[in-house]
């Protein structure tokens, strides 16, 4: 008589009792941090704390991305029972040909999501966001229980609130009104890898909820000198793994998800989008009053690596904040 093995007995079970969506969620391989770009949503608490990174700048050389006023609304799409929330930025970011159907889709969408507000529908189905933008190589995130969230890997870090973008324009304008220039940023916010000797350091709590909530945001600008070694392993240079450099890419488009800048607006499911809309709205009829819709506007320096861009049609001539 064959003898009973438990453990393959035990291996079994845990396959056939396993949850079938388990395997849906779970990647064939683990691809390592310090492998990929990792999102890091600075509205979730369990990020927020204290950051210690090497900046990284844009494929333009620009230090950070400003998207004001955007605009999303949170659906569930065709047979899925997720809803998520789907994002629709300033007309600038989209490349659309005058007068096109993309173009008239978008128009109608920002006329839907404002009857969405003047309807007073909830804000945890509707909202209107603007986000700042960062990268940076992580030395150390320590969030407030004082746990490591991340270390020595690429971070893409987003913020959904003015409070970054203020506490960040500070520590520049401070910076600059020192030094008499911009060419100082230059050290900070490059993708050079070797010989990386700026550090910026983020503070980013917030207390409360609603109005009540109190935010705590700041930035500061370092040389690393001896208060930092125990970041960089006892260097005073940091060298960052060329395969971490190359996974900052467009900034505007990992926020989103996409590949491409071409893929920022998907017409298909935007209809879908569309026709949700109308329907919570209750509204019988698909035509929709197209207004004119604003440009929104950053101001930005002509120097390259020092902008805080929108990424098009920023006017070269503007005060850098």
């Amino acid at each position: 008589m064959e003898e009973f093995n438990f453990d393959e007995f035990v291996k079994d079970l845990e396959k056939t009792t396993a949850p079938k969506e388990r395997a849906v969620y779970q990647p064939a391989v683990e691809v390592a941090k310090s492998d990929k770009l990792n999102k890091v949503m600075m509205i979730l608490p369990e990020n927020q704390g204290t950051m210690y990174l090497i900046p990284v700048a844009t494929e333009t050389g620009s230090p950070a991305t400003v998207i004001s006023d955007v605009r999303e609304v949170k659906l569930a799409l065709g047979d899925s029972k997720w809803e998520k929330w789907f994002k629709l930025l300033p007309k600038s970011f989209y490349n659309f040909v005058a007068g096109s159907k993309e173009e008239g889709l978008y128009n109608e969408l920002i006329s839907l999501h404002e009857a969405m507000r003047k309807a007073d529908f909830d804000y945890k189905v509707q909202k209107k966001r603007n986000y700042f933008l960062i990268y940076g190589y992580i030395l150390k995130h320590k969030n407030e229980m004082n746990a490591i969230v991340n270390e020595k890997c690429p971070g893409f870090f987003i913020f959904d609130n003015n409070r970054m973008t203020q506490a960040f324009q500070a520590e520049i304008k401070n910076r600059s009104d020192l030094a008499g220039h911009l060419n100082w940023m230059k050290k900070w916010f490059n993708r050079d890898a070797d010989k990386r000797t700026g550090l910026m350091t983020i503070n980013y709590t917030k207390k409360g909820q609603g109005t009540a909530a109190i935010w705590t945001s700041t930035v500061s600008l370092n040389t690393i000198n001896d208060d930092h070694l125990g970041l960089t392993d006892g260097n005073y240079e940091v060298e960052i793994p060329q395969k971490s450099i190359e996974v900052f890419g467009n900034q505007v488009n990992a926020f989103l998800g996409v590949e491409t800048d071409d893929q920022r607006f998907n017409y298909d499911q935007m209809l879908e989008v569309k026709n949700k809309i109308m329907s919570m709205l209750g509204h019988q009829s698909t035509q929709v009053q197209t207004p004119v819709q604003p440009t929104t506007t950053v101001n930005v320096t002509n120097e390259a690596p020092t902008n805080i861009v929108e990424e098009k049609k920023a006017d070269p001539n503007a005060a850098p904040f």
